[in-house]
């Protein structure tokens, strides 16, 4: 059987692989995850220059899909394109492109850190020393999914892997920042969810009108910074006033 010029498989050697999804969409997929730096050196050659007709460029951690419009875009044309970008596109560190840096205030008292205690716990750790862990480095934003605006955070400290909640719960505040494998995150609007609370941000993490929308994206540097009850209750207040949030 001659192979499909719009199937080509990934390779465990790091290859990726290129599949043709419908009439809308061609995706890029790796067998293993390459790495933050080689998603996003990815992304950026698919992006600039603008390929005629590609509505946008979604990246996950080991696939970026490419999403056109048909209507202004000849499927094997956008293919082509994507084919010879993707060939020009070296491996990088995250650490080689400029990118955004976000600081949250986070407050990691009760009643914002109902999975605090447990977490330190089951680590061995104390409280405060597992607050200065999880605010002591710089997290990676992988990809955004599950809700819109939730960034898979990138660079949790081994200690504080935890896995899911056994049953989730009914309703996650909007702002808790949580914990889940070795990922971090925040919960941008109230949702049921399974990731273990350990403190909430005061700040809107979405908001559809703004441009864009999500106060973090893929590639962003995100750190936390402690705050107590007191700023918490004023950044909400400022908020409220119309003087926080998106930035």
């Amino acid at each position: 059987m001659a192979p499909d010029p719009f199937q080509v498989p990934s390779s465990a050697q790091g290859t990726p692989g290129i599949t043709v999804c419908g009439d809308r969409s061609v995706r890029i997929s790796f067998a293993r995850d390459p790495g933050a730096g080689a998603i996003e050196s990815l992304r950026r050659a698919l992006a600039l220059p603008p390929i005629p007709g590609v509505a946008d460029i979604i990246c996950a951690m080991k696939t970026v899909s490419v999403v056109f419009d048909p209507l202004e875009a000849d499927p094997s044309k956008v293919l082509a394109e994507v084919r010879r970008r993707l060939d020009g596109a070296g491996g990088s560190t995250i650490e080689d492109h400029p990118r955004r840096e976000v600081v949250l205030p986070v407050c990691y008292e009760p009643p914002f850190a109902p999975d605090l205690a447990s977490i330190a716990e089951r680590a061995g750790l104390g409280q405060s020393r597992l607050i200065d862990l999880h605010a002591g480095v710089g997290y990676t934003a992988r990809f955004l999914g599950f809700s819109p605006g939730f960034a898979y955070l990138e660079g949790l400290p081994e200690a504080l892997h935890t896995p899911r909640l056994e049953s989730p719960r009914t309703r996650i505040e909007p702002g808790s920042v949580a914990v889940a494998g070795c990922f971090s995150g925040v919960y941008p609007q109230a949702t049921p969810g399974g990731w273990r609370v350990i403190g909430r941000t005061p700040l809107r993490l979405f908001d559809p009108a703004c441009d864009p929308p999500s106060l973090i994206g893929p590639g962003d540097l995100v750190r936390f910074r402690p705050i107590d009850g007191a700023e918490f209750a004023r950044l909400i207040a400022e908020q409220g006033a119309g003087e926080g949030g998106l930035q």
